[in-house]
């Protein structure tokens, strides 16, 4: 099972955290949900999370175990290959603006005595943000293995994106701010997306999107029936010039807004007909983020 790598999905308000096999299999008793204080000062915030770190790799029993390294699937903006975070004016992670958290994180792996030793002489510590994560684990552990090309789409509060070519994340290749409609993709295929519809179509406004699949599922109202009908239609949109340019073998969904894929992908199907590719919707996205942050630690994506 070694090396194990520590891995975090890092959140507004919660930090995700886990240990993985070098598989990319998640040690269940190692699942954590940290707050995030993403409101405290820069000291705070990285004293924080190499306290984390530490609190993760005491969670291994395993007496001869070994880290591969650590890993931070982080929201943007951020210099991913370097850790430094360019979040501001979003009242979170405000105070580490312009700050290397890599750095900060190995200065302090460094001068520590007790798990400095565990690490493996190659550590790493890596950033990436989560939609790429998410597409690389649906490849390391998931069924994007089973193909040769496949697009990754994360629908939440925004959309994120990832290509998977022969099991490598093509970089600088995102979907969410190229032009769709009035604007651009992030816009519609999104959660503010179906809630645009949902005002359009009637749905009663305090409905969040929990509420509209809950009417369309189980009191098969008719205006919510719709709202998704509408999404899928979009989202088939979206997705046709890039299955003409890309031609994956598999489409994976992923994000909270996936989990009523139910609802709206017969119709995205219908859209594309003949064009439409085998599409899958992955259960637990915080785990194929995991997973996605493994594999780069240990070389085996990019």
């Amino acid at each position: 099972m070694n090396p194990y790598s520590i891995v975090f999905d890092v959140g507004g308000t919660a930090i995700k955290a886990a240990v993985t096999t070098k598989d990319g299999q998640v040690i269940e008793s190692t699942v954590e949900t940290y707050p995030a204080y993403s409101n405290q000062s820069r000291d705070f915030l990285l004293d924080y999370f190499y306290q984390l770190i530490q609190k993760q790799a005491s969670k291994i029993t395993d007496k001869q175990y070994t880290f591969a390294g650590i890993g931070f699937a982080y929201p943007g903006p951020c210099d991913y290959d370097r850790g430094i975070s360019y979040i501001q004016g979003l009242s979170k992670y405000d105070a580490l603006y312009g700050v290397s958290i890599m750095d900060a994180m190995r200065e302090r792996l460094e001068e520590d005595p007790l798990l400095r030793p565990r690490m493996e002489s190659d550590y790493r510590i890596i950033f990436g943000n989560d939609a790429r994560l998410f597409g690389v684990g649906q490849w390391f552990t998931g069924p994007a293995k089973q193909v040769n090309k496949s697009l990754c789409i994360m629908i939440g509060t925004g959309t994120g994106s990832v290509f998977i070519d022969h099991g490598v994340a093509i970089k600088n290749k995102e979907i969410y701010d190229h032009a769709y409609r009035e604007s651009i993709i992030d816009d519609y295929i999104s959660k503010r997306g179906i809630l645009k519809i949902a005002e359009e179509s009637g749905v009663p406004s305090k409905w969040d999107v929990r509420d509209i699949a809950e009417a369309a599922r189980d009191q098969k109202d008719e205006s919510s029936i719709a709202v998704f009908h509408q999404f899928g239609i979009m989202l088939g949109e979206v997705l046709e010039p890039y299955i003409n340019e890309f031609q994956p073998d598999m489409i994976i969904l992923g994000g909270q807004i996936a989990k009523a894929g139910d609802l709206f992908l017969p119709s995205t199907r219908a859209y594309l007909r003949e064009k439409s590719p085998q599409f899958h919707i992955a259960e637990n996205g915080s785990y194929s983020t995991f997973a996605g942050i493994s594999a780069i630690i240990q070389g085996i994506s990019e």
